[in-house]
């Protein structure tokens, strides 16, 4: 997530409404980049939805300096960045869901065969 060069720079000059801008957030599964939709333009800011709004020349929010209240455009490494990180993030919640719902779950209620074969696959992960 690094910082805005003159090609991006010209990027964010030429943008139009509706076009797709990112901006990088964290979340609790880690660093991400989160799309934006260009709602309007003026002279020197891009306005997205939520009315947020950024710097033209080069991408800060307005007021702030910080560099995740910043805009990138969507450049091809970019798009793909967010593609391989949505796809992380969508494991990582999928994953979160079923240890939750094996955390809730009674193994008194299971038949001994069904414990034999928990317990078996979990030996397997304690030995990767």
């Amino acid at each position: 997530m690094s910082g805005i060069d003159e090609r991006e720079a010209q990027m964010l000059q030429n943008l139009k409404q509706n076009d797709m801008v990112c901006t990088p957030i964290h979340t609790e599964y880690g660093p991400y980049w989160d799309k934006l939709t260009v709602k309007r333009i003026t002279k020197n800011q891009i306005i997205t939805a939520g009315n947020q709004h950024f710097r033209k020349k080069d991408g800060y929010a307005v007021g702030n300096m910080d560099w995740c209240t910043r805009i990138y455009p969507i450049t091809k490494e970019r798009e793909r960045a967010i593609q391989e990180t949505e796809k992380q993030h969508a494991e990582m919640k999928q994953k979160r869901r079923l240890i939750f719902r094996i955390k809730r779950r009674d193994f008194r209620q299971l038949s001994l065969n069904q414990l034999r074969q928990i317990d078996a696959i979990m030996g397997d992960v304690e030995n990767t």
